[in-house]
């Protein structure tokens, strides 16, 4: 799952009617040059038809690629033009660089544009050229393998390659799409990890806890939201990082004590995990982490959540099997107990061997059902009629 907030990406194309750009052609080209971008590309479109049949207004379309995920807002800003006016192409680059000349699928009824009309900081006429070669590959001979490299070195993501499957296709590659996959998460979260090093970045670790309908998880989602990316919301209890795709957010919702080993806890929460690959455990394949946030939202403190790994952890073992609570900790920027009427900072004392408030940090909650109140219930009685009501049973 991901945020709605304003996101970052690799990939984006910015169009604007020519009517309404902020600046010429050739000065919105400088602008774009100064992102500098890896690689983009922009043309013109002047022979596009409406639904309508009518000729469309003039527009530039311009594909964008960089190295590193940017903000659409901070780009439109830069650009001098609202963030509605660049969109982050999940297709891939290469889907966003061929539909430029509408060579897509979704295009091929569109007016197709010569490939020399693109301005380009790079050989584009060849570039296309190339990824049609490989598409025209990939689809005549079924090609999986075309669409594992392009996988793997992120010219086309998990998505795009599974929607140019046909279904049994799919179940014969699926072991083979997790596990390329799963590399390029490896490749993308190096990258990231070097980029965190230089800038001197350490993983942040916040716990929430609280009993069921205090709004930890809203909370949590809220505060996700605010950095203005994506971010991940762990799945079930039996395979907690299904589903991550590299988010730099991750949200350990609802956390129980047996749903993840307290060891592979303590690798995620490491303050310094940004300085060493760490893998978390996944069903098909082991998912590299690249995150300097960590939200765990749980029933339990983190000393009650301890006791507890170390009961399952101990069976028929030795206590010291089990690394002490001071490694969690140590590990933590902040613990926060929730309850209905009200949020806290929550400190451990040792003289009590539990965690206790903090002396004035009390603040009002507005996140959980008392404040919220009741979801249903003063509708249940229309419900139930209107559940009664939608047929009539035949008594067998």
């Amino acid at each position: 799952m991901t945020g709605s907030a304003p996101r970052k990406t690799r990939a984006m194309m910015y169009e604007q009617q020519l009517c309404h750009l902020p600046a010429s052609v050739d000065e919105m080209y400088r602008r774009i040059e100064a992102l500098a971008p890896k690689r983009y590309a922009g043309i013109v479109h002047d022979r596009d038809i409406t639904d309508a049949g009518r000729p469309a207004a003039d527009h530039l379309h311009v594909m964008m690629e960089f190295a590193n995920p940017r903000s659409v807002r901070s780009v439109a800003k830069l650009l001098g033009d609202k963030a509605e006016r660049l969109e982050a192409w999940k297709a891939g680059t290469e889907n966003g660089f061929s539909y430029l000349c509408h060579r897509t699928d979704g295009a091929r009824s569109k007016y197709q544009y010569d490939p020399s009309l693109v301005r380009a900081n790079f050989d584009y006429p060849a570039a296309l050229a190339s990824i049609e070669s490989r598409v025209s590959k990939a689809r005549s001979h079924s090609n999986i393998k075309i669409l594992l490299d392009d996988l793997l070195e992120g010219r086309i993501d998990r998505e795009g390659l599974i929607s140019q499957l046909s279904g049994s296709e799919y179940a014969r590659a699926k072991r083979q799409i997790e596990d390329v996959y799963a590399r390029r998460l490896q490749v993308s979260a190096a990258e990231w990890r070097a980029k965190m090093r230089d800038e001197g970045r350490r993983v942040q670790t916040i716990w929430i806890f609280g009993p069921a309908g205090t709004g930890k998880s809203s909370l949590a989602k809220q505060y996700a939201q605010s950095k203005g990316e994506p971010f991940f919301v762990s799945g079930s209890t039996r395979d907690v990082f299904q589903g991550y795709a590299g988010q730099h957010t991750i949200i350990l919702d609802e956390l129980r004590p047996s749903s993840i080993p307290y060891a592979d806890l303590l690798r995620v929460t490491d303050p310094y995990a940004i300085e060493h690959e760490v893998m978390a455990p996944a069903r098909y394949a082991d998912k590299a982490i690249a995150a300097d946030l960590i939200i765990v939202t749980t029933p339990y403190n983190p000393m009650e959540f301890y006791c507890e790994q170390v009961r399952g952890a101990t069976v028929g073992r030795p206590n010291d099997d089990i690394d002490g609570f001071g490694q969690l900790e140590r590990r933590l920027s902040l613990v926060v107990e929730m309850q209905q009427k009200e949020i806290c900072l929550s400190e451990f004392r040792v003289e009590l061997g539990t965690y206790w408030p903090a002396d004035g940090s009390s603040r009002p909650n507005p996140y959980s059902s008392f404040a919220r109140g009741s979801s249903g219930s003063g509708n249940s009685a229309h419900l139930y009629e209107a559940l009664l009501d939608s047929g009539t049973v035949t008594a067998d």
